[in-house]
């Protein structure tokens, strides 16, 4: 009966942590699963029950997940230290047009526009 108990326990466990995407808690909900014989064998003979089979797809989706996330992070970070501003923030009644540059927050840039002289 405590065996099933802790089986049960283990099942809403699982479940949380899955819903939570939880990464360190469905380590140890793994790891306490095979204790409770959701997983075993041993050698090149290694069984698993579905559930388990499913927790351990559901921790590698969420690593992969995580890893595209902090990837994307630093691209988006890197980028965003050597971008410079493609559209200017204004332009006065002259056609003069008026830049900031995310390196240079405290320095308004004026790009002066020659006039065309008309034929």
């Amino acid at each position: 009966r405590t065996i099933q108990n802790g089986r049960k326990n283990w099942l809403k466990t699982l479940e949380e942590s899955t819903k939570n995407e939880d990464i360190s808690a469905l380590k140890w909900v793994i790891g306490k699963g095979r204790t409770l014989g959701f997983e075993g064998g041993s050698g090149s003979m290694r069984w698993a029950s579905p559930q388990i089979a499913k927790a351990y797809l559901t921790l590698r989706d969420l690593k992969r997940r995580r890893e595209k996330a902090e990837i994307a992070s630093r691209y988006k970070k890197l980028l965003g230290e050597k971008f410079v501003r493609a559209e200017p923030v204004g332009t006065d009644s002259s056609g003069n047009r008026f830049w900031l540059f995310d390196h240079e927050e405290e320095r308004l840039y004026i790009e002066i526009m020659k006039r065309r002289e008309k034929a």
